[in-house]
């Protein structure tokens, strides 16, 4: 399928810039449904496999709006990290602003090709952090379709107590960019932000109170977000009644075994990607409330 790809630049937290690219069929009949993409901790839109997945997404008929967090250190021309002040000012605060105003962008009509996107149906698919927040936005904001994690954490507060020690008399945490080995600050702001709201941020609890069908894919050797806490995530959403499934990618680790710059797709990536996309094709689709509502308290469907 033929697709397009056009900017955008809105003002989100802080009043710092959201930028980031929709991805649509070029000749769409009608309205399309969107899936919005959540970029993780030290990471942005053109990371890795992001735009990847956003083609892949336009490709099924969907659109995808993929973007990077205000304050996440990354530059106009897309790269990491030219504005470290904004990395060290960074929250889970101001992520979920941007996500607010980019959700108030699509709704508005203010995306690119707004004319075909249809808000109504809509799903989040966010990766490690960002899968974390999809699943709290969308327990908070009733209307999404449905929500997947890659990899997400179960809690915003996931620092051991020497970690939050050493923050505290230094003000900062040095955060090492794995790929330059550019050493980073994290500044306290995000640590007490993490700590304030440790409930409202406990992502766990977000899922059971979901009302739309969730599914996690985690890499069965995670090191970096232990496979145990995404499927935490399902456990609890079929705890409370909420249709949720786990699929474990095996013999993979945090990313897919994707690297920065892209060096093509891998057996864990397309792995993933079936999951994805059998997923967001039947709620963003050929979504049937009656199986929906008949499948509460159990498992998803799927692919084992």
């Amino acid at each position: 399928m033929e697709t397009v790809a056009e900017g955008f630049d809105i003002a989100g937290s802080r009043g710092e810039r959201v930028r980031g690219e929709v991805r649509r069929p070029a000749r769409p009949a009608g309205a399309v449904p969107v899936v919005i993409v959540l970029h993780g901790f030290k990471a942005f839109r053109r990371w890795g496999f992001f735009p990847w997945f956003g083609e892949r997404i336009a490709g099924l008929g969907f659109a995808s709006v993929v973007f990077d967090f205000s304050h996440n250190g990354t530059g106009p021309d897309g790269e990491a990290y030219p504005r470290k002040d904004l990395f060290r000012a960074m929250s889970w605060r101001t992520h979920q602003e941007d996500v607010a105003a980019v959700l108030e962008a699509l709704v508005g009509g203010a995306l690119p090709g707004a004319p075909f996107l249809d808000p109504g149906r809509a799903a989040l698919v966010g990766h490690s952090l960002g899968g974390g927040l999809a699943v709290l936005e969308a327990a908070r904001r009733p209307g999404f379709r449905c929500v997947a994690g890659l990899a997400p954490v179960n809690r915003a507060g996931r620092f051991s107590p020497r970690e939050r020690e050493t923050w505290r008399a230094k003000g900062e945490l040095p955060v090492v960019n794995s790929r330059t080995g550019e050493v980073l600050a994290l500044g306290l702001g995000y640590l007490e932000d993490a700590e304030r709201r440790a409930a409202e941020l406990d992502v766990a609890a977000a899922a059971a109170r979901l009302p739309c069908p969730l599914l996690v894919i985690h890499g069965a050797e995670d090191t970096s977000v232990p496979p145990e806490e995404g499927l935490s995530l399902v456990e609890a959403a079929i705890a409370a009644g909420r249709p949720a499934r786990f699929a474990r990618v095996p013999r993979t680790q945090h990313t897919f075994d994707v690297v920065h710059p892209f060096a093509g797709e891998t057996p864990a990536l397309l792995h993933a990607w079936r999951e994805l996309s059998a997923f967001l094709e039947t709620y963003l689709v050929r979504f049937d409330a009656p199986a929906a509502a008949a499948a509460k308290g159990s498992p998803l469907p799927g692919r084992s």
